[in-house]
């Protein structure tokens, strides 16, 4: 065993207490280091918030609310509405010096005597040349014609020209002054549009007004024992009667869109009454037409030669056909297109250019859309046997 000697062993214990207080000491240093660090950071967070101040006691004062000042907008000015009475009489009073009403006279069966109504109708004044439009069923047959002025005067019509297919003619009065309609472009109109007719109702009321929509476009109406469609119609509400066919049917800007021309009593094949269906000639067509029959008295038309019928249930079983529609040939004319392209009586012809005659389809409105010696194709059933012939169409003859 080693002996030590004493002041050894007390410095010993001096520098082990030196040691150990330089030890405490740095570790104390770094924990204050440690804590400050936390403190910096933990102020640097807190420092990011808003602080809620205390509110500092006062004396109660009286709350006062303030009212803001209103904007004041100017009251605007309301449109007025026109009224629809003003518009309709406006519309009235500007045309009832361009109706008139057309008599077809005739004269007995022996020729002799006074000459008597036969029908009466409606006219549009069309121009201040005397020329008046009505229709082709007003004036057909007629020995003499009578026109009513507005003024309730008469004068003696002439008859310039008529086309059966459009159901349209043209009258002439001469050295009476007269006021024209302006026609419109029917072409603008829409259903639900409101229109105005005026005519002769019954042929004694003169200058009747009726006023209704548009019920529809392009309507297409068979007459009553007739082959062939009115096409293209404007279908109408307004009230229609005997005596109105030939007057206008105007829009509210008091211009003449239509020439009335047809209405339905009866639905077809029934005996149930039709109220409120009437049928007016649009304008365009008026424009077209109009024109051709001043200048020449007629429509050139294209012509086949042959006087055909619709196929129906009773001329089906008539003749035993075994085709439900198209139109049977009843007689072929001599020296005609149909001649020359071998149609024969009882041939039935189902289609033109592969256009298919039916019902809704006529025959004669099918052929009136071709041209004056233009070349068709004719589909044709002969006694059960299908057959295609060629013919070239000529031009209708004058009537």
């Amino acid at each position: 065993m080693l002996d030590q000697p004493q002041g050894a062993g007390c410095l010993t214990v001096v520098v082990v207490s030196l040691v150990t207080g330089l030890v405490a000491g740095m570790l104390g240093t770094i924990a204050v280091l440690r804590f400050d660090d936390m403190e910096i950071v933990q102020t640097a967070l807190t420092q990011l918030e808003t602080p809620t101040p205390h509110a500092t006691p006062t004396a109660t004062q009286p709350r006062v609310t303030l009212s803001p000042t209103p904007t004041v907008l100017p009251t605007p000015s309301p449109t007025p509405l026109p009224d629809l009475d003003e518009v309709t009489t406006g519309v009235v009073r500007r045309n009832l010096a361009s109706v008139v009403t057309v008599v077809n006279l005739r004269t007995g069966s022996d020729g002799e005597g006074s000459a008597e109504p036969k029908a009466l109708g409606s006219g549009i004044v069309f121009d201040r040349e005397g020329y008046i439009v009505t229709n082709e069923h007003v004036v057909r047959d007629a020995d003499s014609l009578r026109v009513v002025l507005p003024n309730g005067e008469e004068a003696v019509g002439t008859r310039v020209g008529v086309d059966e297919l459009t159901d349209l003619a043209v009258v002439r009065v001469d050295g009476v002054s007269l006021t024209p309609v302006t026609f419109g472009a029917s072409s603008d109109l829409q259903p639900g549009q409101r229109v105005i007719a005026i005519g002769s109702a019954l042929g004694g009321f003169r200058n009747t007004v009726t006023a209704g929509v548009v019920s529809g476009l392009g309507r297409q109406v068979v007459p009553k024992d007739q082959e062939y469609a009115l096409e293209n119609l404007i279908q109408t509400d307004a009230a229609i009667n005997r005596g109105n066919s030939g007057g206008p049917l105007l829009d509210m800007q008091g211009e003449a869109v239509g020439v009335v021309t047809i209405l339905i009593r009866r639905e077809r094949d029934s005996e149930e009454i039709v109220q409120g269906i009437g049928f007016a000639i649009p304008s365009s067509t008026v424009r077209d037409i109009v024109p051709q029959l001043i200048a020449e008295g007629r429509v050139r038309r294209p012509y086949l030669g042959v006087e055909a019928h619709m196929v129906t249930p009773d001329i089906k079983a008539t003749y035993a056909l075994s085709v439900d529609q198209g139109a049977r040939v009843e007689a072929v004319v001599a020296g005609s297109p149909a001649e020359a392209a071998g149609l024969r009586h009882g041939d039935v012809i189902l289609s033109i250019d592969g256009e298919a005659i039916n019902e809704d389809n006529p025959f004669m409105n099918v052929l009136m859309r071709r041209q004056i010696g233009e070349g068709v194709e004719l589909r044709v059933n002969r006694v059960g046997e299908e057959l295609t012939l060629v013919a070239t169409l000529g031009e209708r003859p004058e009537a």
